[in-house]
């Protein structure tokens, strides 16, 4: 994000007063020269260097899969201490689980987070600890940038009106097939529910798995669970379960266990 530079120049009244000219009054004067038309004054009031100082900054893009996160954000790094004076980022690098389940839990009690760092939406941290007190209030600033529609969702950050988060990507989940499978089978690459629960049927009917889903991190297969319970129960149903407002033995959210 870029915030537009502001430039201020000294303004020295007792300059801006003095003519230092008697208008032409007698040929026997001496003419004062005036401000503007010597070098002297010609010359720019001198700027003190701005004061150094430091941003702590911490990241979780560790490691080959998100060395472009970490390329994106060493170019944001580099471009926003060109365009401060005087600032400092000193970025450190901690594993994701780390950084959410021991450091910044520890941090935030402690009330000496960094200023800067990667967190995860929804009340499991970035609401909780803006209701703690622990986050800035990002509202105002992307109001001043002009900013506040530019992104597509924003509710796992906002609290009260207030945003305490801003997402660095998003994503669509889907499926891979095998086509060969599929031509052997005479079945069409599925675009309706009802042409992919079809295409499910008949790879099961001719001895084939037809979903097959795996992960080293454990929350990944419940992704499915969570777009399944969101397609039967409605978007709105995963907020739901915390305010009570909705409950894991509606039929809807049964019904989504059922079809998985």
């Amino acid at each position: 994000m870029k915030r537009q530079k502001k430039q201020y120049f000294l303004h020295d009244p007792l300059l801006a007063a003095c003519s230092g000219n008697n208008g032409g009054q007698g040929s026997n004067s001496t003419p004062t020269p005036s401000p503007t038309n010597t070098a002297e004054n010609n010359k720019e009031e001198p700027t003190e260097p701005a004061e150094p100082f430091t941003v702590s900054l911490r990241h979780i893009q560790i490691g080959e899969a998100q060395k472009y996160r970490k390329a994106i954000l060493d170019d944001v790094v580099a471009m926003t201490e060109a365009e401060i004076p005087g600032l400092t980022f000193e970025l450190e690098g901690v594993e994701d689980s780390v950084n959410r389940f021991t450091k910044l839990p520890a941090e935030m009690a402690a009330g000496n987070p960094p200023k800067i760092f990667d967190l995860f939406g929804g009340e499991g941290d970035a609401l909780k600890y803006g209701a703690a007190g622990r986050l800035l209030d990002l509202a105002p600033i992307l109001d001043e940038l002009g900013m506040s529609d530019k992104f597509l969702n924003l509710n796992q950050f906002t609290m009260d009106g207030k945003i305490y988060g801003l997402p660095i990507g998003g994503n669509i989940e889907g499926f891979y097939y095998n086509e060969e499978l599929f031509a052997s089978l005479n079945l069409s690459e599925p675009t309706t529910w009802a042409e992919l629960e079809t295409a499910a049927r008949t790879l099961a009917d001719n001895g084939y798995t037809a979903f097959a889903m795996g992960s080293k991190g454990a929350w990944v297969p419940l992704m499915l669970v969570n777009t399944m319970i969101g397609r039967y129960a409605g978007p709105d149903s995963i907020a739901g379960f915390s305010s009570g407002d909705a409950k894991w033995n509606s039929p809807e959210v049964v019904a989504a266990f059922e079809k998985i």
